[in-house]
């Protein structure tokens, strides 16, 4: 028996002032958005957090050393880690919203998942797309926000909340103040959809780290 398993980074996660890689999978098909959770908010260090993502699912797993290859930027995270899935005998794919999504086997279930946590910590995303937000990238995202993504989100009959001002979006750091996706999961009924919404509108700015 297959099923289809989703991990992907958390772009969205900008518009709140950090980007974190997702440890996460899920059945297909999916309509909202897969469980996410900052390793940064827990005691447990970034890999051991990723390592007890694998033991909740299998007790009895072994843990692997593993070394960092290289870190990564959120765009190169996914392809990397595809890449490195490949060599360990699975196929997978990169996805348009950053994820990543493959088809196992109930009996690969568990070499799959340690697959996983190895070419996750091999391809670390750079920690500097996890730190908050300052003023000016702040400023950067806003006139992203308001001059593209949202008549992007638009064009696919989203409605997007008016803008507040500069000043009241950065004072609280992004989407408190103004979540342009909150109408996606009411309009989302696919993930073809979804994939296709997360090609052609990126939910942040290309420069926005430099």
């Amino acid at each position: 028996m297959k099923s289809v398993r989703r991990s992907r980074t958390a772009l969205i996660v900008l518009l709140v002032g950090a980007l974190a890689a997702m440890l996460a999978a899920c059945s297909a098909p999916r309509t909202s958005a897969p469980e996410t959770t900052d390793p940064g908010s827990s005691p447990q260090s970034p890999e051991d957090y990723a390592w007890s993502r694998v033991t909740n699912q299998y007790p009895d797993a072994q843990r692997p050393e593993v070394d960092v290859v290289r870190v990564v930027t959120p765009s190169e995270w996914a392809p990397a880690v595809v890449a490195c899935l490949a060599e360990d005998g699975f196929e997978a794919e990169a996805l348009a919203d950053g994820g990543i999504r493959s088809e196992v086997t109930g009996e690969q279930g568990e070499a799959y998942a340690i697959a996983y946590y190895t070419c996750t910590i091999r391809y670390p995303i750079d920690p500097k797309y996890l730190q908050p937000l300052n003023d000016d990238q702040l400023a950067v995202l806003y006139a992203y926000t308001r001059d593209v993504l949202a008549p992007c989100l638009e064009s696919f009959g989203l409605v997007v909340p008016d803008a507040p001002t500069l000043e009241v979006f950065v004072e609280n750091k992004g989407v408190a103040a103004w979540n342009v996706y909150a109408d996606v999961p009411t309009k989302v009924t696919s993930d073809e959809m979804w994939q296709e919404i997360s090609a052609k509108c990126p939910q942040y700015p290309p420069d926005l780290f430099g």
